[in-house]
């Protein structure tokens, strides 16, 4: 599974939000290296918390930036935020549990889930933040 790597493509255009962007990829690319280097469940499963903690505080910090600037497509974002977070809860305990033999399906949605994301999803609202002198 290729890792995440930052660069400019993926960049919102609002700091705050490249920087949580770039530590998401760090902790997607920490517990894929586990995975990929067989790390036993013991090893893992802190970096998937980590990271699925991680992404629920980037997600409450995004919507609050969009909340304050009154962004139109908050709702839809936030709802985009939710089904993530409820698809990662269910999963969570069935890793925990080790019903998941292989967490490959995982790492490949995370992935493409990130990528398409920050690049359709989130680069919406970079304009709309920097035109009410948000950078």
């Amino acid at each position: 599974m290729p890792m995440l790597q930052w660069s400019s493509e993926f960049s919102v255009g609002v700091n705050e939000m490249d920087e949580q962007h770039i530590s998401l990829f760090h902790l997607f690319n920490d517990f894929c290296a586990a995975i990929e280097d067989g790390k036993d469940r013991a090893e893992t499963e802190p970096l998937l918390r980590r990271l699925l903690e991680y992404t629920q505080e980037h997600f409450l910090s995004e919507e609050g930036l969009l909340r304050s600037a009154g962004f139109p497509g908050l709702a839809n974002h936030g709802d985009q935020h939710k089904d993530l977070n409820t698809l990662m809860k269910e999963y969570l305990p069935r890793f925990h549990r080790g019903e998941l033999g292989s967490s490959t399906n995982l790492l490949g949605f995370l992935r493409e889930w990130l990528i398409h994301h920050i690049q359709t999803e989130d680069k919406q609202y970079g304009p709309w933040l920097n035109s009410r002198g948000v950078k």
